[in-house]
């Protein structure tokens, strides 16, 4: 029996409910099997060489237009759909080391694509949650990129200031997203 059959057995039914197998980009959390311990470098002195992005935005629109953009360049992605749960899926990588891949840098999210008006938690106050924790040694060191409508200079400074190392705004360009994707994603 394999480890995949396996980790699909684990699963619970509501789970598998929730994905459309017919149509990848239903599927909102990926059930690929990892394993490993974190540390700061792979044997090889590399990065880990993960290709997991979370999105974190409550348009279910604005989601499906960022994750067929990412899939494309061969992303993975994972949504959330306000801050709160962007913070519980970032806290669960820690915890859970089956969501790593082999290499002991992997740190299981090399992104974060952040909107900032959204219920539940905001973006700027998730942001500066998440900061505080990367900070107290909680939560992994991911960058977390503003990605919102709000395009005045007002905007993007709040989101700056919060704590998120750049900024996108929707809709987001292809050759805007080329280069957040080149400045910030970890590479072997």
């Amino acid at each position: 029996e394999s480890f995949d059959s396996v980790r699909v057995t684990a699963m619970q039914q509501s789970s598998l409910k929730k994905i459309d197998f017919k149509n990848p980009f239903s599927i909102n959390e990926p059930r690929i099997p990892f394993t490993s311990k974190f540390s700061t470098v792979t044997p090889s002195g590399g990065l880990c060489g993960c290709r997991r992005i979370l999105v974190v935005d409550d348009n279910d629109y604005n989601i499906l237009m960022l994750r067929t953009k990412l899939v494309k360049r061969g992303y993975q992605v994972v949504s959330a759909l306000h801050g709160q749960e962007a913070i519980d899926k970032l806290e669960l990588s820690v915890r859970d080391s089956s969501m790593r891949c082999s290499s002991p840098a992997c740190r299981v999210y090399t992104l974060v694509l952040m909107d900032v008006d959204m219920p539940v938690l905001n973006g700027l106050e998730a942001t500066q949650i998440i900061i505080s924790k990367i900070r107290a040694g909680e939560l992994y060191d991911v960058p977390i990129i503003g990605c919102s409508a709000f395009d005045t200079e007002k905007d993007i400074t709040e989101g700056l200031n919060a704590g998120m190392r750049d900024y996108l705004v929707k809709p987001v360009s292809d050759e805007r997203l080329d280069e957040i994707l080149r400045k910030y994603m970890r590479t072997n």
